[in-house]
């Protein structure tokens, strides 16, 4: 499903743009075409990072077109693409979050907040990673705490119980 959105969320803009420009085929698709349609995608607000996922991901198909022979090796397209740079995501300082916690603390109603601050605050665990944490992802070693956020984790129930990362990796956290 994650892998179904995340092309789709490129594939379905391109189709678009692609009937706008009367593009029907594979083949019709160049270097000038996709400069154009992540001009098209950025003038309808789409950030750098999509932009640039975007124009990967189609280079990426059309590489694959060519690789099992559905296209010429002529339609193969030459053009760079930059990569995101720094994340513009934010991050607390520690006196922010010491002020969350404290405010949390001073409202019975927001004592579960408290918990959640303390836990993404202190661990380096994600929002989703919390809510899916299940007590088989704690190991306890000579009295060290640690996260195991892998889909090699053992889980009992079914095979389906088991979470995919964003980036396939594992991730082991120190608690």
């Amino acid at each position: 499903p994650s892998s179904q959105w995340r092309y789709e969320s490129v594939f379905t803009p391109l189709l678009g743009y692609a009937s706008l420009c009367k593009v029907r085929f594979w083949n019709q698709i160049t270097a000038r075409f996709l400069q154009d349609f992540i001009a098209w995608r950025k003038q309808n607000g789409c950030m750098f990072s999509t932009l640039s996922n975007d124009a990967t991901q189609i280079k990426t198909m059309i590489n694959w077109l060519i690789d099992e022979n559905y296209l010429p090796s002529s339609c193969k397209i030459k053009l760079k693409v930059a990569k995101p740079g720094k994340s513009d995501r934010y991050c607390y300082t520690n006196e922010q979050v010491e002020a969350m916690i404290q405010h949390c603390q001073c409202s019975s109603k927001l004592t579960w907040l408290h918990l959640i601050v303390v836990a993404l605050s202190h661990s380096g665990i994600r929002i989703e990673e919390l809510v899916d944490l299940k007590w088989s992802d704690i190991t306890i070693t000579d009295g060290a705490w640690t996260l195991v956020l892998t889909d090699e984790r053992s889980h009992k129930g079914a095979a389906d119980d088991r979470r995919t990362k964003k980036n396939k990796k594992g991730r082991t956290l120190p608690v």
